[in-house]
């Protein structure tokens, strides 16, 4: 594969990934968290598969800041059961 079209293949891909780590992004802000993980996963696989490094690290960012939302979540729910 010559390289300009490994170039134009990663540059879409980036494109498309930052896409849908933007959806996922909002659906953690909307607590739709039932798909948060796979997809973010899927994000994190593709990103190194087409060696785009920044999204690796905001996709993983994206993932500590979902775990953190769960764990918020689980102790709101707990102090709440526990009144």
């Amino acid at each position: 594969m010559p390289v300009k079209d490994f170039d134009d293949i990663k540059r879409k891909k980036q494109v498309e990934l930052s896409n849908v780590l933007k959806e996922v992004e909002n659906l953690i802000a909307e607590n739709h968290l039932e798909v948060v993980e796979d997809r973010l996963e899927d994000i994190i696989i593709q990103a190194k598969r087409y060696h785009l490094n920044f999204l690796v690290l905001k996709a993983q960012e994206t993932f500590k800041s979902y775990k953190n939302t769960l764990r918020f979540g689980l102790k709101k729910t707990t102090v709440i059961a526990l009144k």
